[in-house]
């Protein structure tokens, strides 16, 4: 029994290495029978015969990035179990003591990404799990991952069933089938509701199971789509039964469900999207361009379907607290002298075309004042992430002024 046991167990050793606030990330792009294909992960894997952890841990990393590195620490061991195929002891290590030159990997495109925005690529979900573990400096620490093809089904923690993130208790209802793709890789400037900026556009890429042409055949004949999908950044541990819902200045708590907030007892959101197209022909396709977003790039999607005017449109309907409120612009838009300086004289170029363009996107953003509700500063300065871009903004009185805009670091 042991030997039949050992001939489907996997070791293997993982290590993120960090560098000022970022891990080094595989993008697994280049092997086309890949488990992990299109996925993020770290360096590392298979034991050779008669290795140790620490041998197997300096060879991956040597043979992947061409880094030795000079200590490290060991922070975990993970145990993946995959219905009808072999399981996995993994043992997961960080460093951020190395050296050398960095080359090219065979298996993959090694990225330096801010561990800020390490849950808006295309992850395993429990890797979102020791992720958490790590950022809060956890000691040593086991866990238990149990997948059925690539839904976590459940997670243990040092022997206790893991229920404190959303990936889990919704995965098993429901299975993620594919990601949206935005130009925010972080919730800040994000409109608070679906629609209200057209110019914004996204794509919905399919993990690769549904990029089955036949599945969306008819959906071009829809202008819009609903699409059901997770806040996957809206952590808590207990559900509140009242919020604060920003379009009444934060101070005004409502019934949770009574709003749309994030903070729900299932964080799932719904967004009635324009479907612009639908491109068989990307790489990664079928796949949804979409206009009228509200997410934030590698937000989870559960599912599409079309929207019906005949049944969805409800022209004399009452919008509660919101039919007050409700407006399409709270701020002017200003642009400060010079404010695009960094965009003309940085290494790159932005063109006449490229610039009117992201003027035309900041004034629908701005306009909706994406400041949280409580505060009012008008010597503060506000930045945040779009597309290529870092941009920085000020609020005075019902104006806001965009300062400046750089090339962000990817």
């Amino acid at each position: 029994m042991m030997s039949e046991q050992n001939e489907k167990m996997n070791l293997t050793t993982l290590c993120y290495i960090e560098q000022d606030g970022k891990y080094l990330m595989l993008h697994r792009i280049k092997k086309e029978n890949d488990i992990n294909k299109d996925k993020w992960l770290g360096i590392g894997g298979h034991f050779l015969a008669n290795e140790s952890p620490e041998e197997c841990l300096l060879r991956e990393v040597k043979e992947e990035t061409g880094l030795v590195l000079n200590s490290w620490r060991f922070r975990g061991i993970v145990t993946f179990v995959q219905k009808d195929r072999m399981f996995e002891y993994m043992m997961l290590y960080t460093s951020d003591d190395f050296s050398g030159e960095m080359k090219e990997c065979d298996e993959g495109e090694p990225v330096w990404i801010d561990k800020k925005k390490i849950n808006t690529l295309e992850l395993w979900e429990g890797d979102k799990i020791f992720f958490k573990l790590l950022d809060e400096e956890r000691p040593f620490f086991s866990l238990k991952f149990v997948y059925d093809k690539d839904v976590l089904t459940q997670a243990f923690l040092d022997g206790k069933r893991y229920t404190e993130t959303a990936a889990v208790s919704c995965d098993e209802k429901g299975e993620i089938i594919a990601r949206v793709m935005t130009g925010f890789p972080t919730k800040f400037g994000l409109p608070r509701q679906a629609g209200i900026v057209p110019e914004l556009t996204g794509r919905i890429v399919f993990n690769e199971k549904y990029r089955v042409a036949d599945a969306f055949r008819g959906l071009e004949d829809f202008d819009y789509i609903w699409v059901i999908w997770k806040f996957s950044e809206a952590k808590r541990k207990e559900w509140s039964p009242t919020v604060r819902p920003p379009r009444l200045g934060g101070n005004t708590r409502m019934g949770v469900f009574a709003t749309r907030s994030p903070f729900r007892p299932n964080p799932i959101g719904l967004s009635c999207l324009k479907l612009e197209k639908i491109d068989y022909e990307a790489k990664d396709g079928p796949v949804l361009i979409v206009s009228g977003i509200d997410m934030m790039s590698g937000t989870p999607v559960y599912d599409i379907k079309p929207y019906l005017p005949y049944a969805d449109a409800k022209l004399f309907a009452r919008g509660g607290f919101t039919g007050n409120v409700a407006s399409s612009a709270d701020l002017s838009v200003e642009f400060e002298k010079d404010w695009d300086a960094g965009l003309v004289n940085g290494g790159k170029a932005i063109s006449f075309e490229e610039t009117k363009m992201l003027k035309s996107k900041l004034i629908a953003i701005l306009s909706l004042d994406p400041r949280p509700s409580y505060q009012n500063d008008p010597e503060r300065i506000y930045g945040f992430e779009f597309e290529d871009y870092e941009i920085g903004f000020r609020v005075e009185k019902n104006t806001a002024f965009v300062i400046n805009a750089t090339f962000r670091e990817k």
